[in-house]
């Protein structure tokens, strides 16, 4: 199983190398839950370097749907087309942010899930190769 950042093309090294404006927004906490999933993820990652990527993703989908959303809201003459983008902008930028926020507890409680699943077929296979005399 590959952790790979929800919404994002780039490899994770990249994305840090992106984000490293935004770490500043960020202080450092010891102990955090994100931290522990980060951790059992087995990444070399910080909180606040997730985090920050996760701030730098709400700005690039923010701007990028505010373009696209002004743009279509002015070519079918809605009133107020700005003020309507930057709500929709907002929106979507809050939707990626947060998926990008929970999804290492996600990864968390999948990778738990593959081992519980195999787990039960490796017990019955040692259960029967020791009935039938072969050695741990």
């Amino acid at each position: 199983m590959y952790f790979q950042v929800p919404f994002s093309f780039s490899p994770l090294d990249k994305l840090k190398k992106r984000s490293l404006f935004f770490k500043r927004f960020f202080r450092t906490k010891r102990d955090t839950k994100l931290q522990q999933y980060l951790q059992r993820a087995d990444l070399e990652i910080t909180r606040e370097e997730y985090l920050s990527i996760c701030l730098g993703g709400f700005f690039l989908a923010f701007i990028s749907i505010f373009v696209v959303s002004s743009t279509i809201f002015v070519i079918i003459d809605i009133s107020k087309p700005f003020l309507f983008s930057v709500g929709t902008s907002f929106l979507f930028g809050c939707f990626i942010f947060f998926s990008r926020e929970a999804y290492p507890r996600v990864y968390d409680t999948r990778k738990q899930k593959d081992i519980e699943r195999s787990l039960i077929s490796a017990l019955q296979d040692m259960h029967v190769q020791l009935n039938s005399g072969i050695p741990l």
